[in-house]
């Protein structure tokens, strides 16, 4: 984007993005996404926020949630004037 804006490693990699969208739980050498040790089914993606950025969900969507903000400030920014977002 023009405008600089980057959301970095820390809240996007190729695997976990992979995952999201072709609900496949392994890497394409075979390797499991989420690690024995994180895997907990009573919490959001049972593990794979915790495995693929070392933060628990809730860090994690606090920084996806920051993001998409400064994205939607941008953007807001570039077009010169504000888009209504519906909550």
């Amino acid at each position: 984007m023009a405008s600089g804006y980057s959301l970095g490693e820390n809240i996007r990699k190729t695997n976990f993005r992979n995952c999201m969208m072709h609900f496949e739980l392994k890497d394409k050498g075979g390797n499991s996404l989420i690690s024995e040790e994180t895997f907990y089914l009573a919490i959001p993606f049972c593990g794979l926020a915790e495995t693929q950025f070392g933060l628990s969900y809730t860090e994690y969507q606090t920084l996806l949630e920051t993001a998409l903000n400064s994205l939607y400030s941008a953007i807001n920014t570039y077009l010169g004037f504000e888009l209504l977002l519906k909550v």
